[in-house]
Parts: C-alpha cells; structure tokens; sequence
C-alpha cells in the first residue's frame, strides 16, 4: 500500500517588542492551527491523543545550546527549540514557531502538532513549548466491482451480475479528510494541555480561521505532498530588506538582481508582494508592509513533491506581474500564481 507523508510544517518568526504575557500568546497562536471539523466517515476508527508541555527560563548565553536540544517524543526526534536561535537580533524579541508532521497510511495514521513560543527581555529569555500527538487506524475501504456468474440447471444456462467487495487504498480526497480530521484532533490537545499546564483554562473554547491552513489548503489542490514553513520579521528598516531576504531564506535566494528589486519596489510602496522560485521543488511568497521605512516582513516557503518553474520571480503592488518566466513547469508559474493574493 504506498504511503502518503504529507507534512504542514508552520513557522512564525516575529521580531519586535515582547509581549507581556508569554503564556496567554502561545495559547493564541496555537488556536490558529485549529481548523473546522470534517466527518471522515467509516475511515477512521478512534482517535487517540498524548500530549507533553515544557517551560524553561534561561540566560541569552545558552541560545546556541538550547537551540540544538533535541526533544523524543512518541516515536519522533526533533531540535523543537532550533529557532530560538533568532533571539540574538534584538534584546526585546519573540519568536513563534507551530509544525505539523504527517504521517497519513492505510493503516495507523498519526499527526503531531510540535508548537514553541519564547521571549527575549535583556540577557534572558523564556520558552513555553507543547508536543501533541494524535493517532487512528484506517479502515479497510472497498470498491464494489459487478462480476458475472452462470450456472447451468437442466441444459439451461442462466447468468447475472453479482455485487463483490473489492479492498482498496484511499483516495486522495479521502487522505485529505484524514489528515483535517487528525491535524484538528492534535491541534485541540496542544490548545488543551497549555491551558491545563498554565492555568489558562477559563478561555473561551473557538475555531479560529488561519492563513497558515488557508494558503496549504489551495496549495494542496496542484501538489498532493506539501511542507510548509511561515516566517514573520517586523521592523526591518528598508535598507536592511536585502539582509532579511537573505537570513529567512538560509540564503536561498541569492540573486542579486531579485533582492535589489525586491528591496526597491518594498522602499517606493506602502504593500508590495513577491514570488521567487529559486530551486527545483520549492519556492517562497513574500509579503511586504512598509510603514514608515520600517517593514514587515511575512514570509512562506513551500516545498513541494514536484517541479516548480525553477528561476520565476513575480512581483505585485497591487496585481501579480511575472517578471521572469522561469522554466517551463507543471503546473505552471500562472496556476501557481491564481492561488495567493496579489496583496496580503
């Protein structure tokens, strides 16, 4: 049975004042990965959670170390604290991280929700994480197939259709709903064991639509395997624009000319946004506000299990205009393009 690993990996990285109350926006940034319920159906049978929480205080001196922790958790490995690192650009800093991994079969389907929000405030800072996982078995799906059958009675012979089961896979939209369905599951176990370790449990219970889910929902209609990585920067003056492009993007994008570009068209408008493909199978949508020579950035980054028109760059102050083709690719640079806003 061949296996599905769809992954939805969601980063935000915000650089900027820090919030007063770590616990209270932890919560809230997990709320954002909690999308609408969808009935599965027969496909699943129930669903069980385990969650973990953390909590660490600590000086600015053991970023590097807490950074490269290593966490094991029902059956994963994972650096949960990797991003912590990007603290050290400003002593009043936060960053937010929220990844989802996949795991969808025919048989055991699990899904863990890995969240992490920390703090800077002079030369210490404060980490607040969750581990959830949530798992089902699938059910043996069939597909009814009509078989002919005959019987011979007296030198007569009679015939007729007989209804046979047949077992199969799932289908893709079936994997979909799985996947909603655990993604959802693991995601109130997270929200759910914040609130029990924090004391927050007195917070009203809501769905809260994200354009985490939103921009990996439209996506997954042209690429059946996604990872997804969301990155915020704020305050980033517009000379240093070049810069940032380069430490979000782990200096994948390395076009000079792209860069300079980008850096001119977010300096001369108050909301820019930009495509760039720079490699064979991923590809980042950039999102740019510019108040007062000071910019936020919003970055996504997609890798997917296909081409993109590796070499592309679109840009937008108000309409998406390709400005490089890039190579040819399918699905195409203008599919592709269809799925996002042209200004975010």
């Amino acid at each position: 049975m061949q296996k599905a690993h769809i992954v939805s990996l969601l980063v935000m990285v915000m650089l900027g004042m820090a919030c007063a109350d770590i616990n209270q926006d932890f919560l809230r940034g997990a709320r954002g990965l909690i999308g609408g319920d969808v009935n599965t159906g027969n496909l699943l049978g129930g669903i069980s959670t385990v969650q973990r929480f953390d909590s660490v205080n600590d000086q600015v001196s053991n970023l590097n170390t807490r950074a490269h922790q290593v966490f094991d958790f029902a059956g994963i490995r994972n650096r949960l604290y990797e991003r912590v690192a990007a603290l050290r650009f400003g002593t009043n800093s936060k960053v937010q991280s929220l990844h989802f991994i996949n795991q969808i079969t025919q048989g055991e389907s699990h899904v863990f929700v890995l969240g992490m929000y920390a703090i800077r405030s002079g030369t210490t800072f404060q980490i607040r994480s969750t581990i959830a996982k949530a798992s089902a078995r699938g059910n043996q799906q069939f597909s009814v197939q009509m078989i002919r059958q005959c019987k011979t009675r007296w030198f007569r012979k009679k015939c007729h259709d007989v209804p046979h089961q047949i077992p199969r896979g799932f289908f893709h939209n079936e994997l979909e709903l799985i996947t909603t369905k655990l993604q959802r599951a693991a995601a109130n176990a997270m929200v759910n064991e914040i609130k029990a370790k924090t004391g927050l449990n007195s917070a009203p219970e809501e769905d809260l639509s994200s354009l985490y889910i939103d921009e990996a929902n439209r996506l997954r209609a042209l690429y059946r395997q996604l990872e997804v990585n969301y990155m915020e920067m704020t305050d980033v003056p517009v000379a240093n624009v070049q810069d940032a492009i380069h430490a979000s993007t782990d200096g994948t994008v390395n076009d000079a000319g792209i860069k300079q570009r980008m850096q001119a068209v977010t300096g001369g408008n108050a909301r820019s946004s930009f495509m760039v493909f720079p490699g064979n199978n991923f590809f980042y949508v950039f999102s740019m506000v510019n108040q007062g020579g000071k910019v936020t950035l919003r970055i996504s980054k997609f890798m997917v299990d296909g081409q993109v028109p590796m070499g592309a760059f679109v840009s937008s102050t108000g309409n998406w205009i390709l400005e490089r083709p890039g190579r040819g690719s399918s699905p195409s640079v203008q599919q592709i393009m269809g799925i996002f806003p042209a200004l975010k």
